[in-house]
């Protein structure tokens, strides 16, 4: 019965993170995004890395091939940065640091 007294039936969850475009969640430590990739794109701008998420399809990204579930980094040292969706389009998310 004590610990019935202290718990706080009243609390609830903070509410989901609603999103800004592509932008899921940004803070002063990473950025996420939601890319839905249906052509070409770059993974990163200058002397940036990333990290991905397949969420679904497939996704080429310098000598790999990637599918949902896999996570993969893009590093600043990779000579073709380019991602490219196979068989149609690819969901991913692509996490950064500002």
């Amino acid at each position: 019965e004590e610990s019935m007294r202290s718990t706080d039936f009243a609390d609830i969850e903070p509410a989901l993170a609603v999103p800004q475009g592509e932008t899921v969640v940004a803070c002063e430590f990473f950025r996420v995004e939601k890319w839905m990739l249906e052509k070409p794109r770059a993974a990163c701008d200058g002397d940036t890395f990333a990290i991905f998420t397949v969420l679904g399809g497939e996704v080429e990204c310098g000598d790999g091939r990637f599918r949902a579930g896999d996570f993969f980094l893009v590093p600043t040292a990779l000579a073709d940065r380019t991602l490219r969706p196979v068989n149609g389009s690819a969901t991913l998310l692509r996490t950064t640091i500002p």
